[in-house]
């Protein structure tokens, strides 16, 4: 008789124990004679004795329970060969010399000697081929960085005999390390110092380290291993798409816990399968990232609506000028669309498919600007509990556009102006700079001119800020575009609300077009909204515009009288109008309002000879 437990699934499946006689511990608790590091188990979680010539098995009053071919086990039940013994996710098999003629056993091992090379090769092949598997599937439903850390230090503990444990990764940029997260294996909470000198050798060579004896392997003079009575280390690269993305490190304190060149192989194994997941949840996020703008971007509409001359020559510019790298400052009144116009530059450059970021400079705190715009260290300042990059890092390849740029402080112009000239920007606390490749467009509604001559704005930060330029012209100056402009509005509106209302007036679109616009744009949209929500009736009339546009209109000086066709064609366009609005766009209605009661044909043939048949579309 010659018994064993053989580990069929579990952290050491593969493994062959030999079981003595007398008692034999299963658990938790590393005094066990059979440990596992497993949570779901006791410390001493079941029992095996020999007992009247034969083995016993019993649960120690286990959280979790053990079970016997399947059943709970309750009790002390007698072993068989064959019987598979489940104890958290580790599945032994007891067995002991098969007897003559009994049944073919239900697991069949190769009793080779292990000092056989091939059998040796194939044990190890076969445990870091469980190890790949085991962690490939704990990270099939994990996306998050942060999920993959913890599950990588789990297995870090699982497969090698470490006190410590830490995960360093590189920045995207590959210059250094810029997520740290360990763990000690006795206090997850306890912070654990790492050789910076092991882990950055091991990024620059690509090579792996493995030494029991520090003296000899030359690492007993780095201070933190010495510091941590560190006995042994190992480090190992972790490398996914021809890319190095980080390290894996670990050591020991005790002398008996050593690594060996399997612990190597297996933290090579699952170092490459986390690389990957990194890089996969790293894109994961960045596409997410990149979804949420485009649906951020797909509630702003970017038509350039007009027809007048002004804006033929925008959409020259545009033309011109999208396909280039060169620095655009925007200038013009408020409510213009400086910002529409960068939006349009962005889409139709090579850059489009990248980030576009706007920033009100107007609205970034005085104490905040300048991190918000080139991020900061770790320990910046009080609060920066870990690195944040800024804006212009975040809108690496793509267009950054600031807004009211003239309202930044002096020293954030400083800053700006050799993010500019030197294509890199330096964090606030940190010593190194940070190569940045955007476009810059930037806008105002100042007269930077006139500011940079009162000493409120550098005059070389202008300088480099005017390399192209174009001014946004105001509403009143393209009349022209007004009816244009409000019956996209409409359409917008309608669309959102969900209530139709087909058009506007002939006497409220003339209020709109001698109305000065003061607030451009923005107000004329505003102005459109407030008609579609607050207005009853299919049209926009008169009346649902704001009191300062009716006051407008009755101070206009009286006009010379106008051609009498084209005096009764107004009245009669007015009336029509009127009278569908209290129909609610009922033809038939509208003709007993009307007087035509006998006649409704008249009012279809008014409609069409005056061009207002869109008020039968929803009537």
């Amino acid at each position: 008789m010659n018994p064993r437990f053989a580990i069929v699934s579990g952290p050491q499946s593969g493994s062959v124990v030999p079981l003595p006689p007398g008692e034999f511990v299963v658990g938790r608790d590393e005094a066990a004679d059979l440990s596992f590091s497993d949570d779901a188990l006791s410390r001493r979680h079941c029992m095996v004795t020999f007992e009247e010539g034969e083995y016993r098995l019993q649960d120690c009053g286990s959280t979790n329970g053990t079970t016997l071919n399947g059943d709970r086990l309750h009790g002390k039940r007698a072993l068989r060969h064959g019987d598979r013994i489940g104890i958290g996710d580790t599945e032994l098999v007891f067995l002991t010399e098969a007897e003559a003629g009994s049944a073919e056993p239900p697991v069949y091992f190769d009793d080779t000697p292990l000092d056989s090379t091939e059998s040796a090769v194939s044990a190890r092949s076969n445990i870091l081929l469980t190890t790949l598997v085991d962690f490939s599937n704990a990270l099939r439903n994990t996306r998050d960085a942060r999920a993959i850390r913890e599950k990588l230090l789990y297995f870090i503990f699982e497969i090698s005999p470490a006190d410590r444990a830490a995960i360093l990764l590189l920045d995207r940029e590959g210059l250094q390390f810029e997520t740290l997260a360990g763990r000690d294996r006795r206090d997850a909470a306890r912070s654990i110092r790492v050789s910076r000198t092991i882990a950055q050798r091991i990024y620059k060579d690509g090579g792996a380290i493995l030494s029991n004896n520090l003296p000899a392997s030359g690492l007993d003079h780095i201070e933190s291993l010495r510091a941590a009575k560190v006995h042994s280390v190992v480090c190992v690269p972790m490398e996914a798409f021809d890319r190095r993305v980080g390290v894996i490190y670990a050591d020991a304190s005790h002398a008996e816990s050593r690594f060996d060149t399997t612990h190597l192989e297996l933290l090579t194994v699952v170092g490459t399968t986390a690389a990957i997941a990194f890089e996969y949840a790293d894109h994961l996020e960045r596409l997410e990232t990149e979804n949420s703008r485009l649906q951020h971007d797909l509630g702003i509409r970017f038509e350039l609506v007009g027809n007048s001359p002004a804006m033929a020559e925008q959409a020259g510019f545009i033309a011109r000028t999208a396909p280039m790298n060169s620095t655009v400052l925007i200038q013009g009144e408020s409510g213009t669309g400086k910002e529409l116009l960068a939006r349009a530059l962005h889409r139709n450059s090579k850059r489009s498919g990248r980030p576009f970021l706007a920033v009100n400079c107007a609205a970034l705190a005085e104490n905040l600007a300048e991190s918000e715009l080139f991020g900061y260290e770790k320990g910046a300042f009080t609060g920066a509990e870990a690195l944040r990059k800024g804006i212009f890092e975040v809108a690496e390849g793509g267009t950054l556009f600031l807004d009211e740029v003239g309202e930044l402080r002096p020293a954030v112009q400083a800053k700006l102006l050799r993010a500019l000239q030197e294509r890199e920007i330096q964090r606030l606390g940190g010593t190194r700079p940070v190569k940045v490749d955007i476009r810059l467009i930037a806008a105002t509604n100042r007269d930077l001119r006139s500011a940079v001559a009162a000493g409120e704005f550098r005059q070389d930060l202008y300088f480099r800020l005017n390399v192209i330029s174009v001014t946004t012209p105001p509403l009143r100056e393209r009349r022209d575009d007004i009816p244009l402009l409000a019956r996209h509005f409409i359409a917008r509106y309608c669309q959102e609300i969900g209530r139709p209302v087909p058009g506007i007036s002939m006497t409220a679109e003339r209020m709109l077009v001698a109305y000065d616009w003061p607030g451009n744009v923005r107000e004329l949209q505003n102005v459109i909204e407030r008609a579609v929500v607050l207005g009853s009736t299919a049209v926009v009339l008169p009346e649902d515009l704001p009191a300062e546009l009716l006051e407008t209109a009755t101070s206009q000086p009286e006009s010379p009288l106008p051609h009498f066709h084209e005096a009764v064609n107004a009245l009669k366009c007015d009336l029509l109008e009127k009278a569908f609005a209290q129909a609610g766009g009922n033809a038939k209605k509208a003709s007993v309002i009307l007087g035509f009661e006998s006649n409704p044909k008249y009012v279809y043939r008014l409609l069409k000879n005056l061009g207002l048949t869109q008020l039968l579309k929803r009537g």
